[in-house]
């Protein structure tokens, strides 16, 4: 997909357990480092622990969470005028992806989605590369072919407030 600024990103997975919510911070994170001004959206089919325990790591990369909302139903409701569209899938179930694609053909929504075997994904005049050998670099892989450029790779989590038996006891 061409580089270029998008008025809205939706980032759209399945089902996010903990685990699953840490390891797409560091995509979160470069999403919100290279797309400053869009309005980015992270949706799921299921339940997402992004949404209640995960919020404090990664709520303000986010501007809205959307669990239990269909991948058309986003597009929807964030389809205004002229503004650009981009989709990462983080799915990776090839039906589905398939699927969405097929669906965001022809309407200039910019697609980005995470193939199980990767190289499904590779375009025209794109030089061939391995594919991540872990989920959290292939997530943000996925946002990095959105931008068009490499973006830092930042794993941490931001500390939380300190527990007030803590700060009593400081």
């Amino acid at each position: 997909m061409p580089s270029g600024r998008y008025e809205t990103i939706i980032l759209y997975s399945r089902n996010d357990a903990f685990g699953d919510g840490l390891i797409r911070i560091p995509a979160l994170r470069a999403a919100r480092t290279a797309f400053p001004d869009s309005f980015i959206v992270y949706g799921t089919t299921r339940s997402s622990s992004l949404e209640h325990s995960l919020n404090r790591h990664a709520g303000h990369l986010v501007d809205a969470i959307n669990v239990r909302t269909p991948l058309a139903r986003l597009v929807a409701d964030h389809r205004k005028g002229e503004g650009r569209l981009a989709v990462v899938d983080f799915r990776i179930s090839a039906r589905w992806l398939l699927q969405a694609s097929a669906s965001l053909l022809g309407r200039g929504i910019a697609y980005e989605a995470n193939f199980p075997a990767f190289a499904l994904s590779w375009r025209l005049g794109q030089r061939p590369e391995a594919r991540p050998g872990h989920n959290a670099w292939r997530y943000h892989r996925l946002i990095e072919r959105l931008a068009g450029k490499r973006l830092p790779f930042d794993h941490r989590l931001e500390p939380g407030p300190a527990p007030a038996a803590d700060r009593k006891a400081a």
